[in-house]
Formats: C-alpha cells, structure tokens, sequence
C-alpha cells in the first residue's frame, strides 16, 4: 500500500522559523486529513523552544491536542534528528497523542540512533527511521546498517535525498538495494528535495517502481514544496498524480486553499524551491545548510559562492562545519 506523508509543518518550518500560527496549525492538519492524507508531521522536537507558539516543541506537553476530524484514517508523528533527540524527554504513548516519531540520523550517528529508536519503541511508538543523505552510504555500510534495522523492525525505513542530488536511476538502484536487504514487513520510503528540480519526478520513479511491492510504500511531501532550501515533493502535484494515474480521489483544492490562506505570505516574504545555489549544493553533494550560513555572512554572489564550496573538502561537506568553511568566508568576502 502507498502512503503519503505531509512534512509540511515540520520541514516547512526551516523556511518560516517554525512560526506557524495555532490557527494554521488546526486547519492545515484538520483540512489534510479531509484531503485523506495518510501520515501528517505535526512538527518538529528540539531541546529549546520559544515561549510563542511554533511547530518546534521542546517536550510532548507542548504539542498542542490533535484537531482529529470524525473516523480519521491519518496517522501523526513528529520528527527527531539524533541530536535533539537525546535532549527531549519521551514519555509514554498516549491514545490521543502523536502515534509515531520519525528519526532522522547521519551516517556516523546510526548506531546510537537506533538505540533510541528501541527507547521510542518500547514506549509505545512507530518508529521511522530517516537515513539523512542515503547516497552517501557505501553498499557495505548500507548493508551494516541495514542489517541493525532489521533487528529493530521499525515501521518504515527511508530513503533520503537530502541534497537533492539523485536522479531516477538512482533512485531505482537504490530501491532495488534497500528492498533485497530490509526484512520482510518493513515499509519503505523516500523523501526527495528539489536542488535539482527532480523531486516530484523522483517521487514518481519511486511510487511507480514501489507499485507491486509487498511493503508498504511511504512518499514525503509538503504543500507548495515548502521545505527547507530548495524545498520537496509538492502535495498538490503529487496528490494529482496520484489522482491521475493511480485512481485516487485527493482533494487538491483543498490543498491549494491551504497554500493561499497560510503559506502564500511566508512564500513572498522568505521564498523556497529551485535556485542556482542550491544547484551548486546538489552538484558538490554538500548540504544545503552551507547555502544559508554563507548568505547569513553576506556572500551573495555566484563566483564567491561557487568557489567557497569547491574548496570545502568532500570530507566536511556532509554536515555544516563553521570552523571549516569560516576562513572561506573570510577569504572571498571582499568580493561581495
């Protein structure tokens, strides 16, 4: 069975600080479950949170009750990266609370991700696991790792694109890889980012390819795309495509409200999607995060740009380093 998963008040947040409105919040996860989304991310949890209102929780009191609309088929989960998650007390499942947490962990962090993960299952959670930049696992290490996933059995595993680099080959040879090592009875599934402008057809290669597996299937997207640097999977094209070629029946005019009631401004006043600079990010595989802390320090054009993130050596590309890619700046700055 194929699922799709909403990110939008969770990834969308890098866009807006997580400042969604309570308002917004309801409608868009009461209006997605109307439009028959399966999974809905609910936000993000973090050690810190500020005092406002935001989709960025600093513990499980803080999420806000669950608008559930009347026999709901929606599922909802809030997202971890291993880093804040070793900071966030989990407290037992409530039966009114989030039913899954995803966790998202880098490749050097895998082994004790995992082991919170068991934590976030004995308490009562679905767990999903997020293998942030998937590509850059070897065949070997993603055998290793995958190996301790299936001891684990979470409910999905997934695929990540985090720096919109894949193209549909990959993405096929990967499925192909991930599918014959993952122990029957896991779900599977893909988050894509659109550095390239490849996201949604990537989530099509991924959907169609995934179409006679036995698993379950889970696909990432967010309204508008909205998602951090050069956003994700767009909801609405998604849910057409779905509607088009696969005899669903979601509502993209609800989703298209959602946009234009709620997002439209943070769109206008932020932007996200497609940009020269993150075509670099995704051509160097570097995170996309360095994009944003060199824009902060103001370096905005594209020769300095480009040649700061040549010279990033491949082995700090993975994760923002600011001691690394600070003289960088310092050294291209004047030409600006």
């Amino acid at each position: 069975m194929i699922k799709i998963l909403d990110c939008t008040l969770r990834d969308g947040g890098y866009v807006n600080d997580w400042e969604f409105s309570r308002k917004a919040f309801d409608d868009i996860i009461i209006n997605l479950q109307e439009v028959g989304i399966d999974i809905i991310e609910v936000g993000m949890m973090v050690k810190n949170s500020a005092e406002k209102f935001t989709t960025k929780f600093s513990s499980f009191d803080k999420i806000p009750d669950l608008p559930r609309i009347k026999d709901t088929n929606s599922i909802f989960t809030v997202m971890f990266t291993y880093g804040e998650a070793k900071g966030v007390n989990v407290p037992e499942r409530k039966p009114d609370g989030v039913e899954a947490i995803r966790l998202a962990y880098f490749k050097n962090d895998y082994r004790e991700s995992l082991k919170l993960a068991e934590e976030f299952k004995q308490k009562g959670y679905d767990v999903f696991l997020q293998a942030m930049a998937t590509f850059m696992y070897s065949e070997r290490e993603l055998q290793e790792m995958i190996e301790q996933v299936n001891r684990l059995q979470p409910k999905f595993f997934c695929m990540v694109d985090s720096f919109g680099v894949m193209y549909s080959e990959d993405v096929q040879h990967m499925f192909k890889s991930v599918d014959s090592m993952l122990a029957p009875g896991i779900g599977l599934g893909f988050h894509a980012h659109n550095n390239q402008q490849l996201a949604f057809s990537n989530a099509i290669t991924f959907v169609n390819i995934a179409e006679n597996s036995p698993r379950n299937i889970c696909v990432d997207a967010s309204i508008y795309g909205m998602g951090r640097g050069a956003g994700n999977v767009n909801l609405e094209l998604l849910a057409n495509y779905f509607n088009k070629k696969k005899s669903a029946s979601y509502d993209t005019d609800k989703i298209l409200k959602l946009w234009n009631d709620y997002l439209y401004d943070d769109y206008k006043k932020y932007f996200w999607g497609y940009s020269w600079e993150y075509f670099f990010t995704a051509s160097n595989e570097t995170n996309s995060a360095y994009i944003w802390y060199i824009k902060t320090k103001g370096i905005t054009d594209m020769e300095s740009i480009k040649n700061i993130l040549n010279e990033i050596p491949p082995e700090h590309r993975y994760t923002l380093r600011r001691d690394v890619v600070n003289p960088l700046i310092e050294k291209y700055k004047g030409n600006s």
